[in-house]
C-alpha cells in the first residue's frame, strides 16, 4: 500500500546511562479496519508492533479483536508516547489502558512503560482479576535484569491455548533471569528482538518461562549488533554459520 505522507524517520539519542530521547518526522497514516481486514483474514496468529504508536485507533484494535480469532501479540511501546513540538517523543500514561489491554491476548512493554499505565496498585491486580478475560499474558522486559511475566487464570503455558478459555489454571507471576552477562552495544531493537521471539516460541510450543528465557538470550545478543548491518547480510546469505549463531 502506498500513501502520499512522508516515511516515518525516528533519531534516537542515547546517554551515558542508557536513558535516550527521541524523535519523530513524518506521517504515515493508521491503519483503517477496512484495510486490515482482507489481510489479517489470511493469518493464524498476529503480532502487532507499536512501533510509531499511531498504526491503529482503539476503534481499529477493537474490530480487530471482534474479527480475528487467532491469537494476538501486541507491544505496545510508543503508545506510551506523545509527539511535543519539533516530533520531540514524551512519555505519556496510557488513560485507556484497560480498552487496549482488553483487544490482546499478550501485551508487552518494558519497565518504564509500565510504570505509565494508568491502573492503581500493582500490574498483577489485572491478570489476577477472575472476571477479565484479556490479556491472558503480561510480559515486562527488564533489561539486562530479564523479564517479568503475569498471566491470567486462562493461560496455560502454551500459546495455542489462549484461543481458548481454559479453567483449570491458576493466575501466576514471575520473572525469568537473564543467564549471559550483561553486555555493552546498541540497546535498539533488542525489545522487537525480545517479542518476537517470545511469540514465536509460544507458538511452537514452548512452555512459558522457556520461550521468555529464550526471548532473553537473543535480546541480549542484539545489543551487540550496531544498527542493520548483520541483518541485511543475514538476509543476503553472507553470514556463516557460526556467525549467525555467535
Amino acid at each position: 500500500m502506498t500513501v502520499p505522507e512522508d516515511n516515518n524517520r525516528v533519531e534516537l539519542s542515547y546517554s551515558r546511562d542508557g536513558s535516550r530521547t527521541e524523535r519523530l518526522t513524518g506521517g504515515v497514516p493508521g491503519w483503517s479496519w477496512d484495510e486490515l481486514a482482507p489481510l489479517v483474514d489470511i493469518c493464524d496468529a498476529l503480532y502487532i508492533n507499536f512501533i510509531s504508536g499511531f498504526e491503529m485507533e482503539l476503534e481499529t484494535a477493537e474490530a480487530l479483536r471482534d474479527d480475528f480469532s487467532g491469537p494476538i501479540y501486541a507491544d505496545l511501546h510508543s503508545l506510551f508516547l506523545s509527539t511535543a513540538r519539533g516530533g520531540a517523543r514524551v512519555p505519556t500514561p496510557l488513560n485507556a489502558w484497560k480498552d487496549w489491554f482488553q483487544c490482546f491476548d499478550v501485551v508487552q512493554m518494558n519497565e518504564a512503560e509500565s510504570k505509565l499505565v494508568g491502573c492503581e496498585g500493582d500490574l498483577s491486580d489485572i491478570t489476577f482479576d477472575p472476571p477479565r478475560v484479556k490479556p491472558r499474558l503480561i510480559a515486562i522486559t527488564l533489561g539486562d535484569r530479564g523479564a517479568q511475566f503475569f498471566t491470567t487464570a486462562g493461560f496455560e503455558c502454551h500459546c495455542d491455548n489462549l484461543v481458548g478459555l481454559p479453567t483449570v489454571t491458576i493466575a501466576s507471576s514471575g520473572r525469568v533471569p537473564v543467564s549471559c552477562p550483561p553486555r555493552k552495544g546498541d540497546p535498539t531493537g533488542c525489545g522487537d528482538v525480545w517479542g518476537a521471539t517470545a511469540f514465536a516460541r509460544l507458538l511452537a510450543g514452548d512452555a512459558l518461562e522457556d520461550a521468555i528465557s529464550k526471548a532473553n538470550e537473543l535480546a541480549a545478543q542484539n545489543v551487540g549488533q550496531l544498527g542493520a548491518r548483520n541483518l541485511f547480510n543475514h538476509l543476503e546469505g553472507k553470514l556463516s554459520h557460526f556467525e549467525e549463531i555467535r
